[in-house]
């Protein structure tokens, strides 16, 4: 059989070095590691002394480590935004130990398809950093769509412009421990009693993640008595499909989803005549 090993690299540059051997891979909070077949892996990359954990702003413009936890996100950005999309979909993902554990880049890279974070990035236009074979700045859902991108390469960072408006997320799920069966995100500013800009995200369906435009080109520039919310729902039908899930049938959970959407749509009507 052969040797198991551990690599320690005391730099970026040496681990992106490592990265060059077969069946070798990155390890932040191994949650994604140990669920898959560990005898595929022939080592394990420590990314632990590499100083990526940190989360900082800078005018505007969020950066979060690839090996900040989920409570290192909730911390920031509960502390500079209340409302922060980030704060109110991590805090219903996992438990608290886990919390404590799971890291942004590994969840980027494996992007399960109960993924508290993919939606909230997604929406957020947030963009990741990739060190290695495929080194470069992409739009987080290309490396989402594009699962190759993560051979041989490692993820440095993820950037966003934070976002100050109206933030909505909810998440499917039979208990609170349970893994999600979908979520959603919506983010939408108003202007004049009008959205001016609204994005929303499925996320759980056949094609794993959906912006869902048909919901946003419906919104912005109108004002909440202007849309036909029955319509919206109804134009959705036939462009999101789901598999068997946890909280039920395919068909059960499409009609779940289209409810949830509908209350969304209703919560940023409140929101918008709350700033009144």
């Amino acid at each position: 059989m052969e040797e198991f090993r551990w690599y320690y690299p005391n730099s970026i540059e040496e681990a992106v070095g490592l990265l060059e051997l077969q069946g070798v891979v990155p390890h932040g909070g191994g949650t994604g590691i140990i669920r898959g077949k560990l005898d595929r892996y022939k080592g394990l990359i420590s990314l632990e002394g590499l100083g990526l954990d940190y989360i900082k702003e800078v005018d505007g413009v969020v950066e979060i480590g690839a090996t900040a936890t989920y409570h290192d996100v909730i911390e920031f950005c509960g502390a500079v935004c209340g409302e922060c999309i980030l704060v109110k979909s991590l805090s219903r993902a996992a438990s608290t130990p886990l919390r404590n554990r799971i890291t942004i880049g590994g969840s980027v890279a494996y992007f399960p398809i109960w993924s508290d974070l993919m939606g909230p990035l997604i929406a957020l236009d947030a963009t990741v950093s990739i060190l290695g074979k495929n080194e470069g700045e992409y739009p987080v859902q290309e490396l989402a769509r594009n699962r190759s991108l993560k051979s041989h390469s490692l993820i440095k960072s993820l950037k966003f412009k934070r976002f100050n408006g109206f933030t909505y997320y909810y998440r499917a799920a039979r208990t609170h421990f349970d893994y999600g069966s979908f979520n959603i995100t919506m983010l939408a500013s108003f202007d004049d009693g009008v959205f001016s800009d609204v994005r929303f995200v499925l996320v759980g369906s056949k094609a794993k993640f959906q912006r869902l435009a048909e919901i946003e080109n419906g919104l912005i520039g109108r004002a909440p008595s202007d849309v036909d919310v029955p319509g919206l729902i109804g134009e959705l039908y036939n462009s999101i499909e789901f598999h068997n899930t946890r909280i039920g049938s395919a068909e059960y959970t499409k009609s779940v989803a289209l409810v949830e959407i509908e209350r969304a749509i209703y919560a940023s009507f409140k929101a918008m005549e709350g700033e009144k």
